[in-house]
């Protein structure tokens, strides 16, 4: 159990020399994005409506509210191109240099990111620590540790916010909806549950420590 310990100890310091790294990276980064020396590109989905066109002349074109249509398909043939839902097409945006406010809301989403990474990094890591000191069961650790789930469950709609924050102010032609890569929601459902679940099981155990020592 203390080998245990002492690794997930030993991979939160590799994990902090990373947040340090991002961190010491942000300002000269931010600076060049700001500033548009430097290239900022995104990863976004093709909003609609949109039309696209094949080689051999033929299109299947998506109307603002999803509706498809297919033009020169052989009958039979729409079955196989188009199912449930419309053709999403995929893309990278390479934000203008004169974007300054697209720039600075990315900016300001890192720095948020970063600063949420160093709040989970802070709270996980005295929980470690004091599994290693010898209490597990610090009344403190389940506070912790439901700051934890609370960051995890939340994360899916940081990053819906993010993305339609970016999305408002970004200018391209045609429009597009920015692509935030990340664990899916049912990841984060079940890992912020599970810590939830992890929080109570340290509350108890707290609560009998506690209970122990005043009865002796």
């Amino acid at each position: 159990m203390r080998r245990s310990v002492r690794a997930l100890d030993w991979l939160m310091t590799l994990i902090l020399g990373g947040l340090w790294v991002g961190t010491l990276l942000l300002l000269p980064l931010s600076l060049l994005a700001l500033t548009g020396r430097g290239s900022l590109t995104l990863d976004a989905t093709l909003a609609q409506p949109y039309t696209i066109e094949l080689a051999d002349g033929r299109r299947i074109e998506v109307t603002e509210g999803g509706e498809t249509t297919l033009v020169d398909f052989a009958v039979g043939e729409e079955r196989r191109v188009v199912d449930d839902e419309p053709p999403s097409v995929h893309t990278s945006v390479r934000v203008d240099r004169d974007d300054t406010d697209a720039r600075a809301v990315v900016v300001a989403w890192v720095s948020a990111l970063l600063g949420l990474a160093w709040f989970g990094w802070v709270n996980l890591q005295r929980v470690v620590r004091a599994a290693r000191y010898g209490r597990p069961f610090d009344p403190r650790n389940p506070v912790r540790l439901r700051c934890l789930a609370g960051l995890m469950l939340a994360s899916p709609i940081i990053a819906w916010a993010m993305s339609r924050t970016i999305d408002a102010v970004l200018d391209t032609d045609p429009a597009v909806h920015v692509d935030l890569n990340g664990p899916s929601w049912w990841f984060t459902l079940i890992v912020g549950l599970g810590l939830l679940a992890l929080a109570q099981v340290f509350a108890e155990g707290a609560r009998l420590r506690e209970l122990e020592r005043t009865t002796i």
